[in-house]
C-alpha cells in the first residue's frame, strides 16, 4: 500500500508540476524571478528603461537610474498578459517609490507575481543612488552608480495530495544588484547592470539558485525636429547565466515627443514581441502626474493575446536635488565701460554673447547665463539675452525633471 501511495502521490505531482509549467513555457521570458517588464514606459519601447527622465520603476533594471531623479515620487504599475489566452491567468503589479537624501537618492519597491493562486512570487527592493565623482570633472559627462538589495520569495499552493511531500510551501532568499549609468544630459546615455549578484537559493527540496544576468542599454537623443520636440532611439542586450536555452535577449525602441515634451508616442521590438504605447505628463502646481500605457503583442502566437500596462507616476513639490541658480557674484565690469564708445561696447558684447551661446551649446547652461548676463550689463535692453537666459533657466530645468 505504501508503494502505491508513494506511486500515486508521483504521478500527481507530475500533473501538478507539468500544468503549473504550461505557465512558464507559454513563452520562455517568464522564467522564476526573470524580469517580466517593470515599467510600462520601457516595455512600450522594446524592454528599454531609457537613461534619462525615468521614474522610480528604473530600480527593477537598473538600481543607478534613481540617481537621476530630482523629486520624491511614487509610481504604480499593473500588468495583465496575454489576454486572450484560454485557462491563463497572470497578474503582475508594481509599487516602487524614491526619496531624496542630499546628493544621493534611495528608492523602495516592490513587485508581485501571481498565477490563479497556484503560484505567487515577491520582489522587495533597498535601493541607494548617485554621483560616482562630482559634477562637472567630466565636463558635461555624468557618471552614476547604484546599489540595491532584494528579497526573493516564491509560494506554491498544493494539493492536498501532496502536502506530506513537502515540509514547506515557499522559499526566500536576499541578493543585490548593481548598476552604473553614463550620461550627457538631454543627448546621450548608457547603463551597464549586474543582477542577482549575490548567490540566491530558492529551491524547496534542492538547490535553485536564481540566475545571475549582465545587461548593457544605450540611448540617443535628437533635439527638436519638425513637430517633433525629441526623438529617442535605444536598444540593450542582457545575459542571463542560466542552463537552459533563452541565455541572451535584448531589444530596440523609439520615443517621439510632442506639445513640449508632455506627450510621447512609443515602439519597440524584443524576444519575438512587438509593443507600443503613449505616455502623458501633466503639471498640477510644482507637481506632476505622468501617466504610460503599453501593449505587446507575441508574434507566431496561432490564438490572439496581447500584454496590457497602465502605469501612473506622482511627482512631488519643487525640484528638490540640484543647487537653483543663483546670481553668481563677481567684480563689476570696470568703469571705462561707460567711456567705451558705442563700436567698443558691442564688440564687448558681441565677445560675451558667442562666448554665451557656445557654452550653451555644450551643455554648460550656468556659465552661459552669467555670459548673458555681462551682456546686460552693458546694455540692459538687449533683448536676445534676456530670452538666451531664460532658455536656458528651462534646459536646466529639464535637465533636472
Amino acid at each position: 500500500m505504501a508503494g502505491i501511495k508513494k506511486r500515486k502521490s508521483g504521478i500527481i505531482l507530475f500533473c501538478y508540476l507539468l500544468t503549473l509549467s504550461s505557465y512558464y513555457f507559454v513563452t520562455p521570458a517568464h522564467a522564476a524571478f526573470r524580469d517580466p517588464g517593470w515599467s510600462a514606459r520601457a516595455e512600450s519601447m522594446g524592454g528599454i528603461m531609457p537613461v534619462g527622465n525615468s521614474d522610480s520603476g528604473v530600480v527593477f533594471y537598473n538600481p543607478a537610474g534613481i540617481a537621476a531623479l530630482k523629486r520624491p515620487e511614487i509610481c504604480m504599475m499593473g500588468f495583465k498578459p496575454y489576454v486572450g489566452l484560454e485557462n491563463l491567468n497572470w497578474n503582475y503589479y508594481m509599487f516602487s517609490s524614491a526619496m531624496p537624501a542630499g546628493p544621493l537618492m534611495l528608492s523602495a519597491a516592490y513587485g508581485g507575481f501571481t498565477t490563479g493562486g497556484m503560484y505567487k512570487e515577491d520582489t522587495a527592493i533597498l535601493a541607494l543612488a548617485g554621483p560616482v565623482i562630482p559634477r562637472g570633472s567630466l565636463g558635461n559627462l555624468k557618471i552614476s552608480g547604484g546599489l540595491s538589495l532584494k528579497y526573493l520569495k516564491h509560494s506554491y499552493e498544493f494539493p492536498a495530495a501532496l502536502a506530506l511531500e513537502y515540509k514547506e510551501n515557499s522559499a526566500a532568499a536576499i541578493t543585490a544588484d548593481a548598476g552604473f549609468i553614463f550620461e550627457i544630459p538631454g543627448r546621450f546615455g548608457a547603463g551597464l547592470y549586474a543582477r542577482n549578484i549575490v548567490p540566491a537559493d530558492v529551491g524547496l527540496k534542492t538547490e535553485d539558485k536564481v540566475p545571475l544576468e549582465f545587461g548593457a542599454n544605450t540611448e540617443y537623443q535628437t533635439g527638436k525636429i519638425g513637430a517633433f520636440d525629441s526623438i529617442t532611439v535605444g536598444v540593450n542586450v542582457t545575459f542571463r547565466n542560466q542552463s537552459w536555452e533563452d541565455k541572451l535577449s535584448g531589444g530596440a525602441g523609439l520615443e517621439l515627443a510632442f506639445l513640449e515634451k508632455s506627450l510621447f508616442f512609443r515602439m519597440g521590438y524584443q524576444q519575438d514581441e512587438v509593443s507600443a504605447g503613449f505616455g502623458s505628463i501633466i503639471g498640477i502646481g510644482n507637481a506632476k502626474l505622468v501617466v504610460d500605457y503599453a501593449v505587446a503583442v507575441p508574434l507566431g502566437f496561432e490564438q490572439t493575446a496581447s500584454s496590457h500596462r497602465l502605469q501612473t507616476v506622482f511627482k512631488f513639490g519643487n525640484i528638490a536635488r540640484d543647487t537653483p541658480v543663483k546670481k553668481v557674484k563677481r567684480k563689476k565690469e570696470p568703469k571705462v565701460i561707460k567711456n567705451l564708445s558705442p563700436a567698443q561696447k558691442k564688440a564687448l558684447m558681441s565677445g560675451h554673447f558667442n562666448k554665451a551661446t557656445s557654452l550653451f551649446n555644450q551643455g554648460n547652461y550656468r556659465q552661459a547665463i552669467d555670459e548673458w548676463k555681462k551682456v546686460l550689463e552693458i546694455d540692459p535692453d538687449h533683448k536676445l539675452s534676456k530670452i538666451k537666459i531664460e532658455k536656458a533657466l528651462l534646459a536646466i530645468q529639464e535637465e533636472q525633471n
